[in-house]
């Protein structure tokens, strides 16, 4: 945004809580940038790559909720930037399974208003790769259309490659793999993904999305079970909306719900923050009870005009 004159003490506040709030984020920036660049990294670079990501990722939801709006599309467009100068190797370095290692500690609430107007200004920063992502799933879906699923998984390779992987990723190779090699095929792809990180949510989604592509598995006896262990388990209440909207697209019937799934998925890689982006705007506008949020959707559809998805163009 462009600073004009102060004239006034109240100006003059605001002025000064916009510049520190900003500052303060892009310090935390450079603190993890910094981190990555010390000597202790350089031994392992595929786990000081992971890191750095997370760090970066931790960044952002810490940003969206302390800076104004108006200050959004300014800290989008320098953070990367700033990676791209100060750490170009870091696009050269696959990655794999980085953003599915977890979700960041203490982070911080907002309204489902400002979770909507942030992921549309990230998506829009993003638009060039998302506009990639579309084309590479339409290669996907026209596969499958026409039965040729190892075609599909090829396509499929093509995305993770590019993105590493996510959870839409994952969830589909298992029905793919599956389609193209049965049952075995399948719980191998299982198995493997799962070994990535034995413990937290990764495991956990992609177990029981396998157990849902399953031949016997019936989508009400599903959904019974998956409740009952999410019960059982002790995970938070928004974990808990995740995990049910993730393995059965279940949306939490409040706005507080439906930000808290936002929030946790921006954890994740863009794939997932995109995806997951749509259909939260497209449930929403098909729920009564929402209508208020319709003004912030015609703002969303107006940022993510540069996005080539039909289910965009649908939402103006």
């Amino acid at each position: 945004m462009a600073w004009g004159p102060v004239t006034n003490t109240a100006q003059k506040d605001t002025f000064a809580q916009h510049v520190s709030a900003l500052g303060h984020q892009q310090n935390l920036v450079r603190g993890a940038l910094s981190r990555f660049r010390s000597r202790g990294f350089k031994n392992a670079p595929t786990d000081a790559t992971r890191v750095l990501r997370v760090a970066l990722t931790t960044s952002m939801l810490k940003a969206r909720a302390e800076l104004p709006e108006s200050d959004f599309e300014r800290f989008l467009d320098w953070i990367v930037d700033v990676v791209n100068t100060t750490t170009p190797e870091l696009r050269s370095q696959p990655i794999r399974y980085d953003f599915l290692s977890g979700f960041a500690s203490k982070c911080p609430r907002t309204s489902l208003e400002r979770e909507l107007l942030w992921i549309a200004h990230r998506i829009a920063r993003e638009a060039s790769a998302i506009n990639a992502f579309v084309s590479g799933v339409s290669a996907v879906q026209q596969h499958c259309l026409e039965g040729r699923y190892d075609g599909a998984l090829a396509a499929l390779s093509d995305i993770t490659d590019a993105f590493g992987q996510s959870y839409w990723a994952v969830q589909l190779r298992v029905a793919l793999e599956h389609a193209v090699g049965g049952l075995e095929q399948q719980k191998r792809f299982t198995d493997e993904v799962r070994n990535q990180f034995r413990r937290g949510l990764l495991s956990y989604i992609t177990y029981y999305s396998s157990v849902r592509n399953e031949d016997r598995t019936t989508l009400p006896r599903f959904v019974e079970m998956i409740e009952q262990r999410i019960a059982k388990t002790k995970y938070d209440v928004d974990v808990r909306r995740y995990l049910r909207y993730r393995l059965f697209c279940a949306w939490p019937s409040s706005a507080t719900g439906i930000a808290d799934v936002l929030r946790l998925e921006q954890n994740h890689s863009i794939i997932d923050v995109y995806e997951t982006f749509i259909g939260a705007l497209q449930h929403i506008l098909t729920r009564p009870e929402f209508a208020e949020f319709r003004p912030q959707i015609l703002r969303v559809a107006a940022l993510l005009a540069p996005i080539a998805d039909f289910r965009v163009s649908k939402l103006r």
